[in-house]
C-alpha cells in the first residue's frame, strides 16, 4: 500500500516537474509521504488543537510544493 501510495505521489511530481531525473522523483515522492505521515499525528478530526501548531496544514502544503517543485536536495 506504502509503494502504490509513494508511486503515486511520484507520478504527480513527475508531472510537475518534468525535468527532474526518475531516481529525484522517487526521492521527493518519498520525503513527501514521510511528512504526509507524520502530520497525521499532529492534525486530525480527533486530535486535540494546539495553539502553537496553528496554520500548519498551511505550512505543510508549501513545504510539500517545496519538494515537488523547488530544487530540495539537488
Amino acid at each position: 500500500m506504502y509503494s502504490h501510495h509513494r508511486a503515486n505521489l511520484a507520478r504527480l511530481i513527475a508531472a510537475a516537474n518534468p525535468a527532474l531525473a526518475e531516481k529525484e522523483v522517487h526521492l521527493r515522492a518519498a520525503l513527501i509521504a514521510m511528512q504526509i505521515e507524520g502530520l497525521m499525528l499532529l492534525i486530525s478530526e480527533n486530535k486535540p488543537r494546539h495553539a502553537e501548531l496553528e496554520g500548519i496544514e498551511e505550512a505543510c502544503v508549501a513545504a510539500t510544493m517545496g519538494i515537488a517543485l523547488g530544487n530540495a536536495g539537488t
